[in-house]
C-alpha cells in the first residue's frame, strides 16, 4: 500500500506525530509499531511525573499513552502493531518500508513521507567492556522494570544498581516498594532529576555513592556480587581502592543510545552520538523524511518527546501541502526549559524545600519565625499547598501493580498522595489483592487504604503473561 505518510515508532513522539499529521489534513497516514499495542516503553513505566509540562497533570504512563491512543480513535491512522520495520530506502514521494508483521509476514509499503520516532535502546554491560564472569542476575534496567511492571517477575533480593540516572533512581524506589533490598547505587556523575532522587533515594534513605562505578562482577551460575572503585578524573577506575560489594543482582542504567539500526548512515546524517541529526522542525537532511524524539537524541523528559512529534507531524503535513516549515523555526520556551537536577537538593538551606509538581522545580523558602511558617519562593497556589505538607508530612503519589487471577498484571496508583512514611505499610496490604475479573482503567480496588483518604484505582488495562 501506499501512503502520505509512514510512521515508524509507536511510543509518545510518533503516536503525537501521527495525531498532528492528521489534525494538519494528512489522510493516509500508517503507524508501525513492533510491540503487540502501541505506547512504547510508556506500558512498563507505572510510576507518575508524565504529562506535566504537556499535558499540565501528571499521569503514570500507562495513563500517558492511553490519552494519545484515545485521541487516536477518532483518526482515519492506519495502526500495525507486531510489525518490526527491517529497512527503509528511497526519496521523497517513494520511500520504501520493508517490516515483518504477526499478521501479514513479510511486507512491504511505501510512502511519500516518513517520520523516524524509533526511540532509544540501553547500553548493557558488555558495551561497558566490564570484566569477569556472565552469571545469571544481571539485567538492565529497563529490562528489569519489563520484568516488573509486565511480566509479574523479581529480578532478585539483594541489589547493587550501576547508574544515577532516572531509570536508575525509580529502579531503586520501585525494588524498595516490593520488597527488596537495595544495597548501593552508584553513579560516576551525579546526574538525575532532582525530584527523583528526592523521591527515591532521599524518601527510602537508599545508599547512593557519586564518583564510583563496578570494575567487575563475580559469581558463576548466579552473581554473588561486584568490585566497585572510585573513578579518577581521566575517566579510568583506582583500582587499588577497590572494594567488594555482596549482591545477587546487578542492574545496569548506563545510558541510553538512539535506535538507528534501520538507518544505512550513508542515507541519512547522524550525529556523533549516533543520533539523527535534525532541524528545528524535524526535518533530517533527505528531504521528505522527518525524525522525532529520542531517536534524534535522549530527552529528559517524554513531554518533551511528544512536542518534538507534534512538530514533525506538523512540518510532515506542511510538506506534503508544498509549504515546507523553515528550518529555524523556533521551539516552545517550555521545550527548552530544563528541569532541575540533584545538584540543587545539594544546595538546599535547612529552611528550603523543592517544589517537584511541575518542572519548572520552584525553590520554596520557610521562615521558622512564624507559626505556621510562611512560605515563600513559590509561583502558583499548587506550590504553597506542596510546601506546607512537604514541611510538615511529606505526602507521595503510590503507584505500583496488582496481580490478576490469570496471572497477568494490572497498573494501579492511588488516588491522592499518601502519607510518604506510610508507603511501605501500604504495598504490604496492595500486594494482598488480586483482581479476579477484567476491570477499566480508572476502577477502585482498595477504598480508603490505612485510612488515609486515598482510594487504590487502575491506571491502565491489564497485561496478561
Amino acid at each position: 500500500m501506499h501512503y502520505d505518510c509512514a510512521i515508524i515508532g509507536g511510543g509518545a513522539g510518533g503516536m503525537a506525530a501521527a495525531l498532528s499529521a492528521s489534525q494538519r489534513g494528512v489522510e493516509k497516514i500508517v503507524l508501525l509499531e513492533r510491540d503487540p499495542a502501541v505506547g512504547g516503553i510508556l506500558r512498563q513505566c507505572v510510576h507518575d511525573g508524565f504529562g506535566t509540562l504537556y499535558l499540565k497533570k501528571s499521569l503514570t504512563g500507562p495513563e500517558y499513552a492511553a490519552h494519545f491512543k484515545n485521541q487516536l480513535k477518532n483518526t482515519p491512522v492506519t495502526i500495525k502493531t507486531s510489525a518490526s520495520v527491517l529497512e527503509l530506502s528511497g526519496e521523497y514521494g517513494a520511500f520504501s518500508v520493508k517490516y515483518l508483521s504477526k499478521t501479514e509476514g513479510p511486507a512491504r509499503l511505501t510512502a511519500d513521507t516518513v517520520i523516524l520516532a524509533m526511540g532509544c535502546r540501553e547500553r548493557t554491560l558488555g558495551q561497558l567492556r566490564i570484566p569477569g564472569s556472565r552469571p545469571s542476575g544481571i539485567y538492565t534496567a529497563g529490562t528489569a522494570q519489563y520484568m516488573m511492571n509486565i511480566q509479574n517477575l523479581i529480578p532478585g533480593k539483594n541489589v547493587v544498581i550501576l547508574g544515577s540516572g532516572d531509570i536508575g533512581l525509580i529502579m531503586a524506589r520501585r525494588l524498595t516498594l516490593e520488597g527488596a533490598r537495595v544495597s548501593l547505587v552508584l553513579g560516576e556523575k551525579a546526574t538525575g532529576l532532582a525530584r527523583n532522587h528526592l523521591q527515591c533515594i532521599q524518601d527510602f534513605n537508599l545508599p547512593i555513592r557519586f564518583g564510583f562505578t563496578v570494575v567487575s562482577v563475580h559469581g558463576y551460575k548466579r552473581l554473588k556480587g561486584v568490585s566497585i572503585a572510585p573513578v579518577l578524573a581521566d575517566g579510568r577506575p583506582e583500582l587499588s581502592k577497590k572494594t567488594y560489594v555482596p549482591c545477587d543482582t546487578l542492574l545496569v542504567a548506563a545510558g541510553l543510545i538512539p535506535e538507528t539500526d534501520i538507518l544505512d548512515s550513508d542515507f541519512v546524517r547522524l550525529d556523533k552520538n549516533g543520533g539523527i541529526n535534525v532541524y528545528d522542525n524535524g526535518q533530517t537532511s533527505v528531504p521528505g523524511l522527518f525524525a522525532c524524539g529520542n531517536v534524534t537524541g535522549v530527552h529528559d523528559l517524554v513531554d518533551k518527546v511528544s512536542m518534538a512529534g507534534k512538530q514533525a507531524g506538523e512540518s510532515a503535513a506542511s510538506f506534503l501541502a508544498g509549504k515546507p516549515a523553515a528550518s529555524g523555526e523556533k521551539l516552545p520556551d517550555a521545550y527548552l526549559e530544563k528541569e532541575p537536577t540533584c545538584e540543587v537538593l545539594n544546595s538546599l538551606k535547612e529552611n528550603e524545600r523543592l517544589c517537584v509538581l511541575c518542572p519548572k522545580g520552584c525553590i520554596l523558602s520557610f521562615d521558622t519565625a512564624c507559626e505556621p511558617p510562611e512560605i515563600t519562593g513559590y509561583r502558583c497556589r499548587r506550590g504553597l499547598h506542596h510546601g506546607r505538607e512537604e514541611w510538615k508530612t511529606p505526602r507521595r503519589m503510590l503507584t505500583t501493580t496488582v496481580k490478576t487471577a490469570a496471572g497477568g498484571l494490572v497498573p494501579v496508583k492511588s488516588s491522592v498522595p499518601l502519607p510518604q512514611r506510610s508507603l511501605l505499610k501500604a504495598m504490604k496490604k496492595i500486594r494482598k489483592i488480586t483482581l479476579t475479573s477484567s476491570v477499566a482503567p480508572g476502577t477502585i480496588i482498595c477504598k480508603n487504604i490505612l485510612n488515609s483518604g486515598a482510594d487504590i484505582i487502575t491506571t491502565g488495562e491489564a497485561h496478561e503473561n
